[in-house]
């Protein structure tokens, strides 16, 4: 699965121009004062000023190439702190059945950060890390009310798959391949590796399936 893009909310679109555009030095254009939209490898963020003064949490990850992950910790490190995937301290997950590691962090306005190498690509760069190693859009989080019949509806409507069945569970499972998932959740259930519960916001998706057929969703 490909996510072209995605569509999120933000009260504080400043906030959000700031860190992805003049911090990290992502490529960015403003269509209007409301909309920014970043350049993500061959994919496209979008963050939309909202009216509600909600405070917006959402769950997404970048892939980045698979031998540079300690190079991101160091770079990303240089703008936000990462957080604790343990008890111990650690910063780096070992998901041992995705053939993954991530690290997480809060961007300005509460989201919640991924970078995810996955070995399975074998997308290794020479280059140093910049803001061009994030090499496109990973993951998105969907709350769902029933795990269940949320596969049965993607399976039927979108043809997409069960990515490591073995990991899926009544309250949580990921949709999708290596190139892109979508981590379905029940609501209230914590986004790892935090306490926050996960909460349902206005989210527009556009991706790809593996028979190459692209679609358009809003949640």
């Amino acid at each position: 699965m490909k996510i072209h893009s995605l569509k999120l909310k933000t009260r504080n679109l400043s906030a959000i121009e700031l860190f992805y555009g003049k911090q990290l030095g992502l490529l960015y254009s403003k269509s209007n004062d409301s909309v920014i939209q970043f350049k993500i490898g061959d994919s496209m963020l979008i963050f939309e000023q909202a009216d509600s003064m909600l405070n917006y949490c959402y769950h997404f990850a970048f892939n980045i190439p698979c031998n540079q992950l300690e190079n991101a910790i160091e770079w990303i490190g240089n703008y936000v702190n990462l957080l604790p995937v343990d008890n111990v301290g650690n910063q780096i997950a070992n998901f041992t059945n995705w053939n993954a590691r991530s690290i997480y962090f809060f961007d300005p306005v509460g989201n919640i950060v991924e970078f995810i190498v996955r070995f399975n690509l074998k997308n290794e760069v020479s280059e140093v890390f910049s803001a061009n190693s994030l090499l496109s859009l990973s993951e998105i989080g969907i709350i769902v009310s029933d795990i269940n019949v949320a596969i049965a509806d993607f399976k039927e409507r979108y043809e997409l798959k069960v990515f490591v069945p073995s990991t899926a569970s009544d309250h949580f499972v990921a949709m999708g391949n290596d190139r892109g998932l979508f981590i379905l959740s029940t609501l209230n259930r914590h986004w790892f590796p935090t306490k926050i519960p996960a909460v349902s916001y206005p989210t527009e998706v556009r991706f790809e399936n593996e028979k190459g057929m692209v679609y358009e969703i809003m949640f």
